[in-house]
């Protein structure tokens, strides 16, 4: 069934990121009309993160990649991770995405949505949105994540915890008060 009522007001999804993102004083590349990226630097790690705009389809797809390392040996406890992680997730997804020069397989949090019939206010804040639950989700997951990295791949006590243990440890909550 095709839609046959115009939008006047439809928003590019990403024209409104970049008004987000110049406010934060954050640099970042329009790669296309379609397609922008930008890295920013973590409290735990670097965060690579790439908007995609489907305009025949009104979809926005939204990655951010954490800049680690996994070593394909790793491959079957970082898929056990994820199916934990993705199961407590609300919001978008976590899946590995692959470096095919060096070999690197990274964890990258994954979120699609329609934008249909929003203003440009409106998407300036769902750019604002993401991109703060996101950074969210990648910072408090880090540690877990870096567990697999491959820089921990030598280290001993490493190759005794498995996705469970890590997911633990990254997640347990503080007890006491500051």
């Amino acid at each position: 069934m095709e839609d046959t009522v115009l939008l006047d007001d439809q928003c590019n999804p990403l024209d409104a990121a970049e008004e987000f993102l110049q406010a934060q004083k954050w640099e970042f590349d329009r790669l296309s009309e379609d397609q922008l990226y930008l890295s920013i630097e973590g409290d735990r790690g670097t965060y690579k993160l790439f908007f995609m705009w489907d305009d025949q389809q009104n979809a926005l797809q939204f990655c951010c990649e954490i800049d680690l390392c996994m070593p394909k040996s790793r491959l079957q406890e970082a898929h056990k991770m994820l199916a934990d992680v993705n199961s407590q997730m609300w919001l978008g997804h976590f899946d590995l995405s692959t470096d095919e020069k060096s070999g690197c397989i990274a964890p990258c949090f994954r979120y699609t949505t329609l934008i249909r019939g929003m203003d440009f206010r409106s998407c300036v804040t769902l750019s604002r949105d993401l991109i703060k639950v996101t950074l969210q989700e990648c910072e408090r997951l880090h540690d877990a994540f870096h567990v697999l990295d491959k820089e921990n791949s030598d280290i001993s006590f490493i190759k005794t915890i498995d996705s469970a243990d890590s997911m633990e440890l990254a997640l347990a909550q503080a007890v006491g008060h500051c």
